[in-house]
C-alpha cells in the first residue's frame, strides 16, 4: 500500500478511476491499458501499481463508484416519493437508468472480464 494519509491514498485512487472513466467513455474495455489510464492521471504506470494491481481492478472500483452515485439517487427518490405508486416508482427508477450509461455497460459488457482479472 502507498505511503500517506489515508485521504491522499483515497484522493490518488479516486484521480486514477476518473482516468479510467474519461477514457471508458471514447475507449473500450479491451483497449484501454495501465499505460493510456497512466497518461491521463499525474502518476507513471508503474506507480499505479501501488493502488491497483490491475486494470480490471480499476473498472472494478468505477463500477462501484458509479453503483454507489446511482444507489444515493434511487435512495433520494424514496424519500421523496414516499407515496409513489408502484407504476410511478418503477418509472423514476428506470429513468434513473437511463442516466447511468457508464453503469450498465460495465455491467452488461465487462463485468465477467473484470471479476476474472482481479483478485480472489
Amino acid at each position: 500500500m502507498p505511503k500517506g494519509s489515508p485521504e491522499l491514498t483515497a484522493s490518488r485512487r479516486e484521480e486514477i478511476v476518473s482516468a479510467c472513466e474519461k477514457l471508458y467513455k471514447t475507449m473500450s474495455f479491451k483497449d484501454i491499458t495501465l499505460k493510456e489510464i497512466s497518461v491521463e492521471t499525474s502518476f507513471s504506470r508503474p506507480s499505479i501499481y501501488n493502488y491497483f494491481r490491475t486494470k480490471e481492478e480499476i473498472f472494478l472500483a468505477l463500477m462501484q463508484r458509479e453503483y454507489e452515485n446511482w444507489a444515493a439517487e434511487v435512495n433520494e427518490l424514496v424519500s421523496v416519493h414516499e407515496s409513489m405508486s408502484a407504476e410511478g416508482f418503477a418509472a423514476a427508477l428506470a429513468h434513473s437508468l437511463e442516466k447511468r450509461e457508464q453503469l450498465l455497460k460495465l455491467l452488461a459488457m465487462n463485468h465477467y472480464d473484470m471479476e476474472e482479472n482481479s483478485r480472489p
